[in-house]
């Protein structure tokens, strides 16, 4: 069984290729190959423009990314989110509130892969279901 690793911002910063405002995390614990845990950063975005929500599309992309933790590509890969399948959207966080992200149960075959993803206020759960991705080259890309 792996060890528990806890990451800083920088630290995740230094795994993932998300920088500045598209980074989502402030901070996550991995059990590398099976689970991670992090907290959505506070989006300033949000605040600033003063809404009451934070967009699906944030918890979303906060959730590939700690999926992404778990098993991290290499420097020559990178990680795509390819689909979203069987979520359960139950509500919108409000922009005061701390969000937990949970990524784990991942299955790969080859360079695509599914891992089973929540959101979670409290014990409330916001958004619940399946995140599909794929590793690709980054020379793919250009």
């Amino acid at each position: 069984m792996s060890a528990e690793v806890y990451l800083t911002r920088p630290e995740i910063e230094s795994v993932l290729p998300h920088k500045g405002e598209s980074m989502f995390l402030q901070e996550a614990t991995v059990q590398p190959g099976i689970s991670a845990t992090a907290t959505l950063a506070d989006i300033p975005s949000v605040i600033e423009s003063g809404q009451k929500e934070i967009p699906h599309f944030v918890v979303l992309d906060a959730l590939a990314q700690t999926l992404t933790l778990i098993e991290p590509p290499d420097e020559n890969n990178i990680g795509l989110l390819a689909g979203i399948d069987n979520m359960v959207v139950h509500r919108k966080p409000l922009a005061t509130e701390a969000v937990q992200l949970n990524a784990g149960n991942v299955h790969k075959r080859g360079p695509v892969g599914r891992g089973h993803v929540v959101a979670r206020v409290g014990g409330e759960v916001l958004l619940e279901g399946d995140l599909i991705f794929a590793i690709a080259n980054k020379s793919f890309l250009k």
